[in-house]
């Protein structure tokens, strides 16, 4: 069976994630908060913004996306 919170080879437990806000935004079109998440052994890199929907409620909008290499 999966575990989901074991530790990744970078210390992280597996399947957690955290966000972080974005303090310093050079556009409006930039994330409102960053984060990373690791799952079943590959890294993926998150991004949200404060979002409305079309009835005018507030929302959370995230895209998660396989993390490249540098």
């Amino acid at each position: 069976m999966f575990n989901l919170f074991r530790k990744s080879s970078r210390g992280r437990k597996v399947g957690n994630a955290k966000l972080l806000p974005v303090h310093e935004k050079s556009k409006d079109s930039q994330p409102d908060f960053f984060g990373h998440v690791t799952i079943k052994g590959k890294e993926y890199r998150m991004s949200a913004w404060y979002s409305e929907t079309k009835n005018g409620n507030d929302c959370i909008s995230i895209s998660i996306q396989e993390k490249w290499k540098r």
